[in-house]
């Protein structure tokens, strides 16, 4: 049966989600796996592997272990000049109030006020629009700021800041377009991995019909909120503050 035009999944969870759901049917059944093979012999030891093996390849299409490394290395590196475009803000800041009036305008309309906010947010799309704000403001006004210590140096490093920013957003851009592409030309694997789940949710309600806590195992509702549990900030003092 073809999927819809509009929906193509047979799933209903995030498409990195699905492999981790999988992951804990496995461990269900492998635990259980005595009632799991009474009742169909498709949950032999050699089905459990080719379901385990299945698994994995979406694990690894969604979740490529390479690519996450090499993600990280680049919001990291985009987070820093982030962070460091923040202090250069704040530097500028204190300038336009030292300059006394001599650049006409509020570091609110200079461009300040709003690439500090978005700085704290780390959205990329909006530091850039205001860091070049702030940029053409700094050239129109150099001469005034430059008496307050602003230097041609730090002009050139803001600049800078901009460009590796601007680089760093395109690269990340590309490579989440990229991954999203190869996952939507292979939904049909993902597809077949979630028909595997759902029988063997099928197969569990059925055993276990009457057990609340082990028909959880087998509910992908509940599997799925197991999984966005698990991906929450884990909380570890009075004042709510995150572990780590």
């Amino acid at each position: 049966m073809t999927t819809s035009k509009k929906n193509p999944r047979k799933y209903n969870c995030k498409d990195e989600e699905l492999s981790t759901i999988g992951g804990y049917v496995i461990t269900s059944i492998r635990r259980d796996q005595a009632k799991f093979v009474a009742y169909s012999p498709k949950y032999n030891n050699e089905g459990i592997m080719a379901f385990e093996q299945e698994n994995n390849a979406v694990d690894e299409l969604v979740n490529p272990k390479t690519e996450i490394a090499d993600l990280k290395v680049i919001t990291g590196g985009l987070y820093a000049s982030i962070d460091d475009i923040f202090d250069k803000a704040k530097r500028i800041e204190g300038y336009i109030v030292m300059s006394k009036g001599e650049v006409p305008i509020s570091a609110k309309d200079f461009g300040i006020t709003a690439l500090k906010q978005r700085t704290h947010s780390k959205d990329a799309e909006g530091v850039l629009q205001n860091a070049r704000l702030v940029l053409a403001n700094m050239k129109k006004y150099q001469e005034p700021l430059a008496k307050q210590g602003l230097t041609t140096a730090m002009v050139d490093r803001f600049a800078a800041d901009i460009a590796a920013i601007s680089a760093g957003n395109q690269k990340q851009y590309d490579m989440v377009g990229n991954r999203k592409a190869i996952v939507q030309a292979n939904l049909d694997v993902l597809n077949a991995l979630s028909e595997k789940i759902k029988d063997a949710c099928t197969v569990g309600k059925i055993l276990f019909r009457g057990n609340a806590e082990k028909l959880k195992e087998y509910t992908f509702t509940e599997l799925k909120k197991r999984v966005r549990n698990a991906n929450k900030p884990k909380k570890n003092d009075s004042n709510g503050k995150d572990a780590g």
